[in-house]
């Protein structure tokens, strides 16, 4: 979060390292909020002699294309007057000296609140996520055992697949009685649904969790094993390397939202081999050696994936270690009366997940140091990688690590992520598909997001019938589908619009979205900066690139910096839309997909073979 929004969640009494450096009143009553600053006036040293501050214009922010309000404009120049200063050499060290004071208050009241609830104190740390992971394990008192095994390691490394993310149909209209001005009362009843899960990898930590005693079955004990039978709470579980087939029977069924993703390279059909790169994406290929968590595969079965062979089973023992953390975390957020309060007690469950997947691969040594004979030496090495030269004779040299010591519970990270596949999974294709058949499809999934197509009569009536499942705790209090029964309950799903009707929705590809209702648009758009994005981007843009085939550009303002740091405000001009997606194959009409791996696919082949044969042969004729 921002530093002011930070300072104004503080109460008064936290701000009490700047009263002692300002006791007066009237300073102090200027100086309590995040001062304002002409960052993009300072073009060179003269400047900070002039006598007055500049304009208003000047404290334009080029990096988010705000202008400063009047209200804090006017405080600046009381500032200014109050301080008695000379010129904006004077500005300029207050405002420095004020922003490290309230960053001060701002880092004592969060150690406070660590050294708190978990007699933990972050100063010590280097990162979030690290003080997370300690913090749990010291909450919970558990200890895990360490992988010592290289190839269980790779095994569960392999059984690591991040969130699912894809758009299915590229445009959905809604057409109902709730969206008047598009309403066709003659036409079918379809609803534009954007439902969330409450933090769904909060859901899957309070789950039984690998901790230890990890071995293989033997192939008796594998026969004997019934996959169908295996209970989620048991004290063992089980990670299967499995060869899986997807029955061509079941494809049209599941095409908008296929089982077992797997990171694939997708041969294009156009474009050269290295327009492709390996991403997660859900397919309707059959699976060879698939890793998979026993619970989870178990659900893929009940859906109709057939298991073709079991090449190994590794049983380990499990239990809801971390449930105690994160139901405390969560218990803590309701609590929270601010949004940074809420974003902090969530980020310490994603955290702590984040943790469990870490790589330490990638990881290198860097030696600085300004003499010859070193820094040949270091060049030297068989682990040596680059070097970098720094101002004044130093040099940084980069280099391999010698050995890399695989200490991360992975285990841990992989059946989490396991889990949150079988929460969606279980609501879409248990709950939704079961109530509505082919009536209900996904637009776009994004981790713990659907957005769906729903035709239907009345979708919120509908509702009654899935409250179990859902969390309309935040819909308007005389909505007739409000309730607190599932008020911020972890795997629950809750309308991210509470209750206000879609209109439309267009995706483009993986994260690359837009939705819209009668008074607000939201737009997704991941890699440009959100200010590109809220003030250059709209819905329409999104329907335009899709049905005109076209892409657009957006320009903005970044802080840049080389391999040296220095510090740069760069100028950039980005891609921000396009509508090539290489994750679906996309249909002639541009808006229908189908999911890789899927029988029509090869038909289509087929019939493009059968016609294109025929013009061959036309055109020898022709000859």
């Amino acid at each position: 979060s921002p530093l002011d929004k930070l300072v104004n969640d503080l109460d008064p009494d936290d701000l009490s390292i700047l009263k002692e450096r300002f006791p007066k009143e009237e300073q102090w009553g200027l100086l309590n909020r995040k001062g304002v600053y002409p960052y993009s006036y300072f073009c060179n040293e003269d400047k900070f002699l002039e006598t007055s501050l500049p304009p208003r214009e000047c404290f334009r922010n080029d990096l988010n294309g705000q202008d400063v309000s009047e209200s804090d404009y006017a405080r600046a120049l009381n500032v200014f007057k109050m301080f008695n200063m000379k010129n904006l050499w004077d500005y300029h060290d207050l405002y420095l000296m004020t922003d490290t004071l309230l960053l001060a208050c701002v880092m004592e009241t969060y150690r406070k609140l660590t050294l708190q609830y978990f007699n933990l104190d972050v100063v010590y740390y280097y990162s979030g996520p690290g003080f997370c992971w300690d913090a749990a394990l010291l909450f919970t008192g558990q200890e895990l055992e360490l992988l010592t095994e290289l190839s269980d390691h790779m095994k569960w490394e392999k059984a690591i697949r991040g969130g699912v993310s894809s758009v299915n149909c590229r445009l959905i209209e809604a057409n109902n009685p709730y969206v008047k001005d598009t309403y066709e009362p003659q036409k079918d009843h379809i609803y534009a649904m954007h439902l969330d899960a409450n933090n769904l990898y909060g859901c899957a930590m309070t789950r039984a969790l690998p901790v230890g005693g990890f071995r293989y079955l033997t192939k008796s004990e594998i026969q004997e094993l019934d996959i169908m039978n295996i209970n989620d709470n048991d004290d063992t579980g089980y990670l299967f390397e499995v060869d899986l087939i997807y029955p061509s029977d079941i494809h049209d069924w599941h095409n908008d939202f296929p089982l077992a993703p797997e990171h694939k390279m997708i041969e294009l059909y156009d474009l050269p081999k290295r327009a492709s790169t390996k991403k997660l994406i859900p397919n309707l290929y059959d699976k060879e050696r698939y890793c998979v968590y026993g619970s989870t595969l178990k659900l893929y079965l009940s859906l109709g994936i057939e298991l073709e062979e079991i090449h190994s089973v590794m049983a380990f023992d499990q239990k809801p270690w971390l449930a105690p953390f994160i139901n405390f975390n969560t218990e803590m957020r309701k609590q929270a009366t601010s949004d940074f309060q809420k974003s902090l007690w969530k980020l310490y469950n994603n955290s702590t997940f984040g943790k469990t997947i870490e790589s330490v691969r990638k990881r290198r040594n860097v030696n600085f140091t300004k003499k010859n004979d070193k820094f040949l030496k270091l060049v030297r090495s068989p682990l040596y990688h680059s070097f970098e030269l720094f101002d004044h004779g130093l040099v940084a040299v980069e280099r391999k690590k010698a050995t890399i010591v695989l200490n991360r519970p992975v285990y841990t990270g992989a059946v989490i992520l396991d889990i949150s596949k079988e929460i969606m999974y279980d609501f879409y294709y248990n709950c939704l598909k079961r109530k509505y058949g082919n009536n209900v499809s996904v637009g776009v999934t994004d981790t713990d997001s659907l957005l769906l197509s729903i035709k239907t009569n009345d979708v919120y009536s509908d509702m009654h019938d899935l409250s179990d499942h859902l969390d309309t705790s935040d819909y308007p209090p005389d909505h007739p589908l409000f309730s607190v029964k599932n008020k911020k309950v972890l795997g629950k799903f809750k309308d991210e619009l509470n209750g206000v009707p879609l209109k439309a929705m267009v995706g483009l590809r993986a994260k690359m979205y837009s939705f819209q209702t009668a008074n607000t648009e939201k737009c997704v758009a991941k890699g440009v900066p959100k200010t590109a994005v809220k003030t250059q981007i709209t819905f329409q843009d999104y329907k335009d690139c899709l049905i005109n085939y076209s892409s657009k550009n957006v320009t903005f303002k970044k802080i840049g910096t080389d391999q040296k740091h220095h510090l740069f405000t760069l100028s950039c001009s980005k891609k921000a839309l396009s509508c090539f997606d290489d994750k679906r194959y996309i249909l002639d009409n541009n808006i229908d997909t189908l999911a890789h791996g899927h029988y029509k696919i090869g038909l289509k082949d087929a019939d493009e073979g059968a016609e294109n044969l025929d013009l061959l042969v036309s055109l020898i004729d022709e000859v």
